[in-house]
C-alpha cells in the first residue's frame, strides 16, 4: 500500500516546502477540470489520485498528524496495533411498507447481534484513562505508565510509555513465548534516567518465527529529555525458563529542552539475545549479556588506563556484570570480533559488547 510520501513522490525526510511543491504538482496534474475530456476509466483513476494527494497533504502539512503518521510507519504490521478480528454482520436492506393511502414508511431494521466477546490483550497493570488529544502534556497530571502486550500470531510486542518521557517497544519473535506479564518498575520509582523491563518466557515452537529473523527487536520512540542511552540485554536460561531483562541507562546527557516529551530521533535495532547454545550442555544456568553503546566503548577494552573490577574484568564490560551478579560463574573466552563489534540499526549505530557465562551442573549457585 502506497504511503502519503509515495503518493506525493517525496522522501520521508522532506520538509514542508518540498511537500507543498509536490502536492501542487500532483493536484494540478489530476484536477477534475483537466480530466473531464478523458475516458471514464482514466478519469476515475485521475480523480482518485487527486483525492489521495489531498489526503496526503492534509496529514503531512500538520506537524502533529505527521508525527503520529511517521510513528505508525516505523512499526511493522502487527507491532503496536490491535488487529480487528471481529466478525462483521452485514446490515440488512431497509424494508418499505405502503399504507392504504399509498404512503411509504420504513420499517426499523433489527439491531445487529453483539460481536462475540474476546479476552482483552495481556496487561500488566491498570492505567489511568487518557485524553484523546495527541498532546502528551494533556494526559493525567500525576505519574502514569501504560504497557499493553499484543500478539498477532507471528510476533509478540510489549509497548511501554510513562510520564517521565519513555516510549519504546520490545518485539519478540516466536522463538520465545511469554508465560507471565512483564515485570515493570513500580509507579513511584524514579525512571527519569534508568529503566528496566523483565520478560519471563520459554522457548517457542521451532520454525514458528516468521515475522523477522532476529530474536528481539527494540523500537525506541522517545527518551527523557532526548538523552542518548546505553541499552543492555541480559538473558538468563535456567532449566528451560528464560528471563530477558532490557535496561536503558543514560550515556551522554544532551538535553535539548526541559520538556520530558522532547521528540528525539527514533531508532530501531534487531538482535539475537540468546547465545547460550555456545555454553556447555552440562550446566544448570547460562546467561548472555549484551551491552549496546552509542559510542566506541574504549573504557571496556583491556590495557591502557582501563579500570578493572575485583574479578579482573574491565569496568563497564558485560563480563564484569556477569561476574558481579552471579558468583562462581564461568565466562567463555571468545574472539575480539565476537566481544566487540559494530551493529547497524535503523537510524542508529551501536557498538555491541557480548559475554556468555554459565554455571556447571556440579556447582552450587550462591
Amino acid at each position: 500500500m502506497a504511503t502519503h510520501y509515495d503518493i506525493l513522490g517525496v522522501a520521508v525526510s522532506a520538509d514542508v516546502a518540498d511537500i507543498r511543491k509536490a502536492y501542487h504538482t500532483v493536484a494540478l496534474a489530476n484536477h477534475p477540470d483537466k480530466t473531464h475530456h478523458l475516458p471514464p476509466g482514466e478519469r476515475a483513476v485521475r480523480e482518485k489520485a487527486f483525492k489521495d494527494a489531498n489526503n496526503a497533504w492534509e496529514v503531512l502539512s500538520e506537524p502533529l498528524k505527521r508525527q503520529a503518521y511517521d510513528a505508525a510507519l516505523r512499526r511493522p504490521r502487527g507491532w503496536g496495533t490491535i488487529p480487528d478480528t471481529r466478525e462483521r454482520t452485514p446490515t440488512p436492506a431497509p424494508t418499505f411498507f405502503k399504507t392504504r393511502r399509498g404512503r411509504r414508511y420504513r420499517a426499523r431494521a433489527p439491531s445487529p447481534p453483539s460481536p462475540p466477546s474476546s479476552p482483552p490483550p495481556l496487561q500488566s497493570r491498570k492505567v489511568p484513562a487518557f485524553s484523546s488529544s495527541s498532546d502528551m502534556n494533556s494526559f493525567a497530571r500525576g505519574p502514569w505508565f501504560q504497557c499493553p502486550v499484543f500478539d498477532d500470531g507471528s510476533s509478540t510486542t510489549v509497548n511501554y510509555a510513562n510520564s517521565t518521557g519513555w516510549a519504546f517497544s520490545i518485539g519478540l519473535s516466536k522463538r520465545f513465548e511469554l508465560i507471565e506479564p512483564p515485570r515493570l518498575p513500580d509507579l513511584g520509582k524514579d525512571t527519569s534516567t534508568t529503566i528496566a523491563i523483565t520478560l519471563k518466557m520459554r522457548r517457542g515452537t521451532p520454525g514458528a518465527a516468521k515475522a523477522f529473523t532476529k530474536q528481539v527487536q527494540v523500537c525506541m520512540d522517545r527518551t527523557p529529555k532526548a538523552r542518548e542511552v546505553v541499552m543492555a540485554s541480559l538473558l538468563k536460561d535456567e532449566g528451560g525458563i528464560i528471563e530477558l531483562t532490557i535496561t536503558f541507562s543514560p550515556s551522554v546527557n544532551i538535553e535539548v529542552t526541559v520538556s520530558p516529551f522532547t521528540t528525539s530521533q527514533p531508532w530501531r535495532l534487531a538482535f539475537d539475545a540468546d547465545h547460550t547454545s555456545l555454553a556447555p550442555e552440562q550446566r544448570q544456568f547460562a546467561a548472555t549479556n549484551l551491552i549496546f553503546y552509542p559510542n566506541y566503548p574504549a573504557h571496556t577494552m583491556s590495557g591502557g588506563e582501563t579500570s578493572t573490577t575485583t574479578h579482573g574484568y574491565a569496568a563497564g564490560s558485560p563480563m564484569a556484570e556477569l561476574a558481579e551478579q552471579y558468583p562462581g560463574i564461568e565466562i567463555l573466552i571468545t574472539s575480539d570480533h565476537y566481544y566487540c563489534r559494530r551493529v547497524e540499526g535503523e537510524r542508529k549505530m551501536f557498538w555491541q559488547l557480548a559475554a556468555i557465562g554459565y554455571i556447571p551442573s556440579h556447582t552450587s549457585m550462591a
